[in-house]
This record gives C-alpha cells, structure tokens and sequence, in this order.
C-alpha cells in the first residue's frame, strides 16, 4: 500500500468537495457563466481521485488502466440519470 497516493487521491476529494459547497453554489447564485466549470467539479476531481486511491491500495494495474476503468465506470453512472435511477441527466457532467 503506497500511503502517498491513498492520501493524494483523499485530497484531491476533499478539494474538490470544498469547490463543490463553495464555488458552485457562488456561480449558479450570481449567474456568472464560467463555461460549465461548476456544473463538472465533481466529475473533474472524481476520476483522479479514485485512481489515486484504488491505486495506492492496489497497484497490479497501470495509472492509466484505473483512469480508463474509473472514467467508463463514472461515465456509466451519469447515463443511469438518463433512465431515473440516479439524480438527473445533464449533458455537461
């Protein structure tokens, strides 16, 4: 287990929940168009966040493996909206 990416990956989560609770709602409340950057925090900061983690628990796979298998699986998840199973659809996430 490498403690470096584990903590990297925690980080990176946590930054991205901080800009989730703090920049989004600011943009969407002043109506300020920053070219959809908001609306995609979660998923921007999501996939290298998973990688890191997974990576750092388990490392028989390349960075770039986990970053194909998070990016499909978190790309799968969105389209689950399309059907109502989760939240709503949106073409920018």
């Amino acid at each position: 287990m490498k403690m470096k990416f584990i903590i990297s990956g925690i980080l990176i989560a946590a930054i991205g929940l901080v800009l989730s609770h703090t920049y989004r709602p600011y943009v969407y409340e002043n109506h300020i168009n920053d070219y959809h950057l908001a609306d995609v925090i979660g998923s921007i900061v999501c996939v290298p966040a998973a990688v890191l983690c997974v990576y750092g628990i388990d490392n028989r796979y390349s960075i770039k493996q986990y970053t194909i298998g998070a990016a499909v699986v978190y790309i799968a998840y969105e389209f689950l909206g399309l059907f109502h199973i989760h939240g709503t659809f949106d073409v920018y996430d």
